[in-house]
């Protein structure tokens, strides 16, 4: 893995738990395959999308009751 996709790789990892803390609780059937899923999709957007996505005001935090 290149220093580029590691650097990617958790900044995903870093906006899927960040997404997750902001709700009670994960009602996901596997809590760790919900946030592996979170991670490959966050790592596919370029950074500043992520951030725009898990924004507390204007994303999904702001906009969804649930996760």
């Amino acid at each position: 893995m290149s220093e580029q996709d590691s650097k990617t790789m958790r900044m995903a990892a870093a906006a899927a738990d960040r997404l997750i803390a902001f709700y009670p609780s994960v009602m996901a059937a596997d809590q760790k395959i919900y946030v592996a899923g979170l991670v490959a999709l966050f790592s596919r957007y370029p950074e500043h999308l992520v951030a725009e996505a898990i924004d507390p005001v204007d994303g999904l935090p702001g906009q969804c009751k649930f996760i």
